[in-house]
């Protein structure tokens, strides 16, 4: 490996770009990523997104947690699919934004 990160491989001449200095991506903003303003309002958007996704589902659960004439076989199946949502908003799409917000989608 050179000290830029890029390693050749096994005698076929092709050269693969091994782990960056500060991260995986080769992406990073002030670095020649996207501008700070785009970062900024991407960030805003996806952020009122996860917000409203959360607090929509979390009026669902407690919705037909409050209300006895609510706690229906379908309804349940509603609150399956709320909490789901809520798990999807709180572990995965903090992540997907801030790889929106970079422009950088590598998956390792």
């Amino acid at each position: 490996m050179t000290s830029d990160g890029v390693t050749a491989a096994g005698g076929n001449g092709m050269a693969v770009t091994g782990m960056m200095e500060f991260g995986f991506g080769n992406s990073t903003v002030g670095a020649g990523g996207p501008p700070l303003v785009e970062v900024i309002v991407v960030g805003t958007l996806v952020s009122v997104v996860i917000v409203g996704i959360v607090v929509g589902n979390a009026f669902v659960v407690a919705s037909v947690a409050a209300y006895r004439e609510m706690r229906t076989l379908t309804n349940w199946m509603i609150v399956s699919l709320a909490s789901a949502d809520l798990l999807v908003a709180v572990a995965v799409l903090p992540l997907s934004g801030y790889q929106v917000c970079i422009n950088s989608f590598h998956y390792v």
